[in-house]
């Protein structure tokens, strides 16, 4: 048996004069085999922080007009 996990985070962000708002975040987890619940609320917690802190050091080398306008 092993202990691997998945998890998925998805963010829902408004930028308003260069300022990034989270406005919703979604976080989805398959953990696997649990062993002890507390540390897997932490493992949780700490990759929600460390998706906030790639949310806010993102540099997108694209302007916005090319990306609109290939949707």
């Amino acid at each position: 048996m092993g202990y691997a996990s998945y998890s998925a985070c998805v963010a829902e962000v408004t930028v308003q004069n260069n300022v990034v708002k989270v406005t919703r975040l979604v976080f989805a987890l398959n953990s696997g085999h649990v062993v002890n619940p507390y540390l897997t609320r932490e493992q949780i917690e700490g990759s929600i922080a460390m998706a906030l802190g790639a949310i806010s050091c993102l540099r997108s080398p694209w302007k916005m007009a090319a990306l609109s306008s290939r949707i």
